[in-house]
């Protein structure tokens, strides 16, 4: 799904909550987020190729972006829109 497509539809996803993942190649076909532990997660998506991850959760409940790559945050901190609402830790 293109990045607009995807934007001029997210209203869709507000009720039932969604997370997307960005590799810089193709992902394996064995790897399966639900069977990875948790502590493990982060280490795993990036020797996969993870780039970054933007959950949003169900409606009234905040959204997260996740990036290991710096460039990727500046150019989401650049953006107005991001601005506005972030809460950069």
């Amino acid at each position: 799904m293109e990045t607009q497509q995807f934007l001029d539809n997210l209203k869709e996803f507000v009720p039932f909550g969604i997370e997307i993942y960005q590799f810089d190649r193709p992902v394996p076909d064995t790897l399966t987020l639900n069977q990875i532990p948790e502590d493990k997660r982060t280490k795993v998506l990036l020797n996969n190729g993870g780039q970054s991850a933007f959950f949003l959760p169900h409606a009234n409940e905040q959204a997260q972006y996740w990036t290991a790559n710096r460039h990727l945050m500046a150019f989401a901190l650049s953006q107005p829109e991001v601005v506005r609402l972030a809460i950069v830790r």
